[in-house]
């Protein structure tokens, strides 16, 4: 009995020698300067355009982590590009459609008109998707608050024409330019434009 009472002061005065130690090594004033820093990250969802297993464009949502107007506008484009660094963002059942390679060379905004200069690999696409790649670009893009207009540059110039479909394109992009659009080649009377939205589900989720 005594023997334990005995061992048991021992280490009690250990353990106080060995706090009191402590305390001599690392000064509480020192324990006070140590910076703690804390680093926010905003995770909110927005909407783009991809292509879904039926290769329309379809209204979806994904994970965006930017809040400033240009650099969410940047991140959602380069979201579209096919094996972009920004690809893991796709959700299931969809697909990106921006051609592979293609570089955002510089991006700027006025007045709500977002002018995008791209590299020359924006047009290296089949001609059935030539279009579709636009339409994407525009109604993506306009779905931030701030963009209201797009103009696309190639490398400095203006993109007013798709090689490949043959077509001329406004120079100033809004929605009016239309997604998924229908025409009828047989008629070239009374024709008019055609704008069909697709909101696809993939696992229970929009």
């Amino acid at each position: 009995m005594i023997k334990n009472i005995f061992i048991r002061r021992i280490t009690i005065c250990s353990v106080a020698l060995f706090s009191l130690f402590l305390l001599t090594k690392f000064p509480k004033k020192e324990l006070n300067n140590i910076e703690i820093s804390t680093i926010y990250v905003s995770n909110e969802l927005s909407y783009i355009y991809l292509l879904n297993d039926y290769n329309l464009l379809s209204l979806t949502k994904v994970i965006s982590e930017e809040n400033d107007t240009l650099k969410k506008a940047k991140e959602l484009l380069e979201i579209l590009i096919i094996g972009g660094s920004k690809e893991d963002k796709i959700p299931s059942g969809f697909k990106p459609i921006i051609p592979q390679d293609t570089k955002i060379l510089n991006i700027d905004l006025d007045n709500n008109t977002l002018k995008v200069n791209f590299s020359k690999e924006l047009l290296d696409v089949e001609k059935d998707y030539e279009e579709k790649v636009i339409e994407s670009i525009v109604y993506t893009l306009t779905t931030i608050k701030d963009i209201k207009n797009i103009i696309i540059y190639i490398e400095e110039d203006i993109l007013s024409y798709l090689p490949k479909s043959n077509k001329y394109i406004p120079t100033n992009l809004t929605r009016s330019f239309g997604i998924n659009k229908i025409y009828d080649i047989t008629n070239i009377h009374d024709v008019e434009d055609v704008t069909i939205y697709y909101l696809s589900k993939y696992n229970n989720e929009e």
